[in-house]
């Protein structure tokens, strides 16, 4: 989903809307038809204050989360560090565990079919480095 501000937006929006409804209508009735709105119509008015205040906070969450997908949408677009740049810091990185691993094993004496492959590409890299 790519698009928070689409949903929350929506959602935020309908109970906004609601809420400003039911208030007006609530207001309306006090002052055309002098009604006590709390005492005939308490829980409407609570209801219609939180369905405002939620339409508020599901708007803000709808903006938020579009900036955060925005923001990481750019940064997928713009790679700072080059591909080739990547692939070498992970074969030097490789190179330099190979070579520890090796200069390790070097201590022992070579038994198994894994160390006599670890030796022998000690020897090739020992001979490819400056």
């Amino acid at each position: 989903m790519y698009r928070p501000l689409h949903l929350f937006g929506t959602v935020g929006m309908l109970s906004l809307l609601g809420g400003l409804g039911i208030a007006s209508w609530l207001m309306l009735s006090k002052l055309i038809w002098h009604l006590s709105v709390m005492g005939e119509h308490g829980p409407l008015l609570i209801s219609a204050a939180v369905l405002i205040v939620f339409g508020g906070q599901m708007l803000a969450l709808g903006l938020l989360g579009d900036l955060q997908v925005r923001n990481f949408r750019n940064q997928l677009d713009e790679c700072h560090i080059p591909w080739r740049t990547c692939c070498d810091r992970r074969a030097r990185n490789k190179r330099s565990r190979v070579i520890r691993l090796l200069k390790r094993i070097k201590m022992t004496p070579v038994t198994s079919p894994t160390e006599l492959r670890l030796a022998k590409r000690m020897a090739r890299l020992e001979r490819k480095l400056p």
